[in-house]
């Protein structure tokens, strides 16, 4: 029995949305699992996962896409993986479509907000603003933006979230399609260092499971001949067997946009423990090049600083507030003292203040006096 394992479900490769530089786009929308998946299979596939929680000691379940939220029964899904102690489930969404599960947010342990900022009007970027200031729920909140040709103002509606939200937009180095990025106008050797001769756990510690069902495992991060395909609903022990597997492989590839080895790096690191492999072949944290962390750091700079321009406007807009409230408070006060009755007052209370002022004279007098007598 395994510790541990991840499972990414594409539980609808359909998108609400058309991002320029989504990791997803060498997903053809002629092939025949492009579409949304029916109900019978969302469901089969959910009990699938919980029947499989009882031989795996632990699992994390990826609810991604495409966007899942626009599978019509994910409540239903949602409802029955949430039954089980051992499954952790993670939301990865665009927020769309968000109030579609509102009163199952706390089932989650994650939920990853994907912004997609240059597709947003300001208009749905404040409506967002609100209904995540609004959210009441025991999952972990992340926001994240792909650092992918942000413009000034999508720098500045970034600035914005943060400042409103008061929860920090995690930029996202950009990850070039495998399909076809030899024609790609960035070159895919720019951002990563080659994972050539590291040890991965793809087909091991993680799989993916797509929307019509199938379960990809061994080397499945490329379209290859290692990469395997099985139907998820076939027997449960032939599941188990692929699942159980004692196996890892060496990256035969120059460039793979994978990230799983890095996300998951602490269960990674303690799984490859019992191969014994030699420490170098393994996958550091860090993956990325110098450039393209310089790059990302840029923009954190930049939004840093729309943020702190963004405070002080704040801090000035509520300074002058203040201002006018003490004028009015000035100007009400001037205004209170030239009436008649605001001075009979004031007439009155500086006699008493005069009268009552002899008190401590008069008992100190009488208190003489008494003592004076009794001496007497």
């Amino acid at each position: 029995m395994k510790d541990f394992i991840v499972l990414d479900w594409c539980v609808a490769d359909i998108c609400n949305m058309n991002c320029e530089y989504c990791i997803s786009s060498d997903i053809k929308k002629n092939e025949p699992a492009y579409r949304n998946p029916n109900n019978k299979t969302v469901l089969s596939i959910a009990y699938r996962i919980k029947e499989l929680s009882y031989y795996v000691k632990k699992i994390t379940v990826n609810l991604c896409g495409g966007e899942p939220l626009l599978a019509e029964n994910i409540d239903e899904a949602i409802e029955v993986l949430s039954e089980v102690s051992n499954i952790e489930l993670v939301l990865i969404t665009n927020f769309r479509l968000i109030d579609k599960i509102q009163t199952q947010l706390s089932k989650f342990k994650d939920l990853f907000i994907s912004l997609h900022i240059k597709y947003r009007s300001e208009d749905e970027v404040t409506a967002m603003i609100n209904k995540i200031n609004k959210l009441q729920s025991g999952a972990n909140i992340s926001i994240s933006q792909v650092d992918y040709k942000l413009s000034d103002k999508d720098l500045s509606e970034l600035a914005r979230i943060n400042y409103s939200t008061n929860k920090s937009v995690n930029l996202q180095t950009y990850n070039i399609p495998i399909i076809d990025s030899d024609k790609h106008e960035l070159s895919k050797y720019d951002y990563y260092k080659s994972p050539y001769g590291k040890c991965c756990l793809i087909g091991n510690m993680f799989f993916n499971i797509s929307s019509d069902g199938i379960l990809s495992f061994d080397l499945w991060c490329h379209k290859n001949d290692v990469s395997g395909k099985i139907n998820f609903l076939r027997p449960i022990p032939e599941i188990v067997e692929i699942i159980n597997n004692k196996k890892y492989f060496t990256c035969p590839f120059s460039y793979c946009p994978c990230n799983y080895n890095v996300t998951f790096h602490e269960n990674y690191l303690a799984a490859m423990k019992e191969f014994e492999t030699d420490e170098k072949m393994l996958f550091k944290w860090e993956t990325r090049k110098k450039k393209a962390i310089l790059m990302n750091q840029l923009n954190v700079l930049k939004i840093d600083n729309k943020l702190n321009l963004l405070e002080i406007k704040n801090l000035k807009e509520d300074l002058s507030k203040t201002e006018i409230s003490f004028a009015r408070l000035k100007k009400d006060y001037t205004g209170m003292k030239s009436t008649w009755s605001w001075r009979i007052g004031f007439f009155i209370t500086e006699k008493l203040k005069y009268i009552f002022g002899w008190t401590p004279f008069l008992k100190n007098y009488l208190r003489n006096k008494n003592s004076d007598t009794n001496d007497g």
